[in-house]
């Protein structure tokens, strides 16, 4: 997986062509590094005005005043749900990324100081790290790819942008222009430079939180496997990055697996309801998501879960081999202050074995409900 995200990253820094990217991936800061990157402030206060256009045009729509067809409003949906992470993200990217550099580094250095004597690599393992590279460019190229439809539509007299309905509520007595094309350009820059940001800013927090997540179990993992040097100073680090991961990540995730939910549960029910009047390419489109948003959120929760379990392991063996080693007031108290350290997801609270299983419940549980509604 190392070897996925070294790749990845690498990706990520050929195709930043609008501006620079803050160096989050753990890469030492030279004394003349920049150290303000104020276009992701910037970002995030146009992030505000976009989440409210969408808010206005789903209003509007929901309400009758606009005439907006049931699959913009899914369109609109995804969108929202876009437009919330990436205006975290930019946040985060503006107030927190040298942290996240330094989180980056102590982990990598941490996974480098617990993996013990260098074993050979097999097959399956190569082919695993091709996969997840694979899985990680496309997921990059496929939301570039849905942005730039979004972009060409406005050109072939489609309208799922979300500024064709703006111009339409902010300008009723210019209706028309929205489609000339002064008007579609406009559309199509709204569209690209949102899309843009999107495609960076969030799929790149998105490949940074699965980093952290993985390295976190990862080194845990290493731990229980063999006898660490200065175990005890090791545990207490990681601890202290995964709290500082915690304040990061923990409702980026709760907002990203919410949305998720949302979208799948609405989408099937609309996709049941209204079968004869969606157009066709939606079925497979809606089995293409679904599986994706299952097979990414069960990578992040699995990983996550595997922090709790492997930090419990591992201080059930300090435990078992220090006890009779130390005095018995001071091992005592030794134990109160090492607890179990977990990934914590928002408002669902610490990410364990069964949250993955309790999330997959919740869709077939909602699925089956619409099924058994309309059989």
């Amino acid at each position: 997986m190392e070897g996925a995200f070294v790749t990845v990253e690498t990706f990520i820094e050929k195709y930043t062509f609008l501006y620079k990217f803050p160096p989050v991936f753990g890469k030492p800061l030279g004394k003349n590094a920049k150290r303000k990157f104020t276009q992701f402030g910037v970002a995030s206060v146009l992030n505000i005005g976009y989440v409210v256009a969408i808010v206005l045009v789903l209003h509007v729509g929901y309400t009758d005043k606009l005439e907006v067809g049931l699959v913009v409003m899914f369109a609109q949906i995804m969108f929202l749900m876009e437009a919330v992470t990436s205006l975290w993200c930019d946040y985060a990217l503006f107030f927190s990324w040298e942290e996240m550099n330094w989180i980056s580094r102590e982990l990598r250095r941490l996974v480098t100081s617990t993996r013990g004597p260098p074993t050979k690599k097999s097959k399956t393992n190569t082919w695993l790290v091709s996969l997840a590279t694979h899985q990680f460019v496309s997921t990059y190229q496929n939301v570039a790819l849905v942005w730039l439809g979004v972009v060409l539509t406005t050109f072939i007299g489609l309208k799922y942008d979300t500024a064709f309905y703006l111009i339409q509520m902010l300008a009723p007595r210019q209706s028309g222009w929205e489609w000339s094309l002064s008007g579609k350009l406009v559309r199509s820059s709204f569209s690209a430079y949102f899309g843009y940001l999107q495609v960076i800013g969030t799929s790149t927090m998105s490949l940074l939180g699965l980093e952290f997540v993985y390295y976190a179990s990862k080194i845990l993992e290493q731990m229980n496997r063999q006898p660490v040097t200065g175990g005890k100073i090791a545990y207490n680090s990681i601890a202290l990055l995964i709290q500082r991961i915690n304040q990061i990540i923990a409702w980026p995730m709760t907002v990203a697996i919410a949305g998720a939910s949302v979208i799948f549960i609405c989408a099937f029910n609309a996709s049941v309801k209204r079968y004869e009047g969606l157009p066709q390419i939606l079925t497979p489109a809606f089995v293409a998501l679904a599986l994706g948003m299952a097979i990414l959120a069960g990578q992040a929760l699995n990983s996550g879960a595997g922090v709790l379990v492997n930090s419990s392991d591992w201080l059930d063996t300090y435990k078992v081999d220090e006890e009779g080693n130390k005095n018995r007031k001071y091992f005592e108290r030794e134990c109160r202050s090492l607890q179990p350290v977990s990934l914590i997801c928002g408002g669902f609270g610490e990410i364990s074995k069964v949250t993955m299983l309790n999330l997959y419940a919740v869709w077939l549980d909602q699925s089956v409900s619409v099924l058994l509604a309309f059989a």
